[in-house]
């Protein structure tokens, strides 16, 4: 398997499976987090009104299988992808050769800002080779300042802190701390959370990790996210015990079970054809009032265009009918409002340059008259009344 090898998808389509989570509070209600519980004793997390004590839970078994293979998926993001494939994949090749394991990344797509680590092996192997990602992932990627555009790369929990581990127990060891996303079907999920959460608790508690199940399911597909968050040996030795739970609630026939394939999101891709309709409005303007509408080197026209954000152009021409010379103020721009305006404020100073162009006419004795500015509104209603005319800068 090459280092971009595409990974196929099912294309059903059946109504997905019940989603099962575990209640959570203080964290984003979009997803679901599960935290560590005693199954004894004192609860840390027990509210001052409730019962301070529990008793005993009852003992979980978690299935083990002599499968020798599992395959997981993981979702990246460009950056992840690009440090695990290395220079001309040199980086993914020595993964896959030290674990003795089958490692791709899938192609990159336009508009898509995702990625999908693929790894089939043994279990042992497999969980090996994650611990080699995550070295990688932590010495070439920073972790990021913004969060992603696609929102499940983001974090499904708070920040981590010493009080979340029993083995972080300084600063420089939570540095340490990093997830895996790793990508199960919704009905595997149910399987990892297990009745009441008792498997999903046991596994934080054995393994010192914090696992977060997300509610959402990835763009056209019946998957989830399963983040896992810990130091990167302890996030190993929980993915085996994940491994044997996938082994041992593998579905043969797994109909209705749409994988995810990355893509840019239908509003993404939209993105490019959104507000394509476009909304236009002109006004004809005598010549003698072009230069001063347009203004010094283009002033007071370019500042209309940046206000409205619309196109403004201006082409001359001459009136057959009155065989005098004007220019069409055409305005282009995506939102009705912004070309209205645009047309308004271009008819509202016009008016007011023709009232100032007759008051120095009646102060100089002249008695000229000029026509009126020819309007071709796309609208009705949006003439303006210049009864009484008042300038409007831009």
């Amino acid at each position: 398997m090459s280092e971009t090898g595409s990974i196929s998808s099912a294309t059903q389509s059946n109504p997905p499976l019940k989603d099962t989570t575990i209640e959570s509070t203080n964290l984003d209600s979009v997803d679901t987090v599960a935290s560590p519980v005693p199954t004894q004793g004192i609860s840390a997390d027990t509210n001052t009104d409730a019962a301070t004590t529990t008793a005993p839970a009852e003992e979980v078994t978690i299935p083990k299988v002599t499968e020798a293979n599992v395959e997981h998926r993981f979702l990246l993001s460009l950056r992840e992808a690009a440090a695990l494939i290395g220079k001309k994949g040199a980086t993914i090749k020595r993964i896959r050769e030290d674990n003795d394991v089958k490692i791709a990344i899938n192609a990159s797509s336009p508009l898509c800002t995702d990625r999908i680590l693929q790894c089939n092996g043994s279990i042992e192997n497999v969980s090996k080779a994650i611990v080699d990602c995550l070295k990688v992932i932590k010495e070439n990627v920073n972790k990021p300042t913004k969060p992603f555009s696609f929102s499940f790369l983001n974090s499904l929990m708070s920040k981590p802190t010493t009080s979340d581990f029993k083995n972080v127990k300084t600063d420089e060891d939570l540095e340490n701390v990093q997830s895996i996303r790793l990508i199960l079907s919704t009905s595997m999920i149910g399987a990892v959370i297990g009745k009441n959460g008792n498997i999903i608790k046991k596994l934080m508690e054995d393994h010192d990790v914090r696992i977060v199940a997300s509610k959402r399911q990835l763009p056209d597909s019946f998957e989830r996210i399963l983040e896992i968050q810990g130091l990167a040996n302890e996030i190993a030795e929980c993915l085996t015990v994940v491994s044997h739970i996938v082994l041992a609630n593998r579905v043969i026939d797994p109909k209705g079970e749409r994988r995810y394939v990355p893509h840019a999101e239908k509003h993404a891709r939209n993105n490019n054809n959104t507000n394509t309709k476009k909304y236009t409005g002109s006004v004809v303007v005598p010549e003698k009032y072009v230069g001063t509408l347009i203004g010094v080197k283009g002033s007071r026209i370019n500042n209309l265009r940046s206000f409205t954000n619309t196109e403004i152009n201006i082409v001359n021409f001459k009136d057959e009918a009155t065989n005098e010379n004007k220019s069409r103020f055409t305005i282009v721009g995506k939102y009705e409002k912004n070309v209205k305006t645009a047309e308004s404020m271009l008819i509202r100073n016009l008016e007011a340059e023709r009232v100032k162009s007759k008051n120095r006419e009646a102060r100089t004795g002249g008695k000229k008259s000029d026509n009126q500015a020819d309007t071709n509104v796309s609208k009705k209603g949006d003439a303006v009344n210049a009864s009484t005319p008042i300038a409007v800068e831009f």
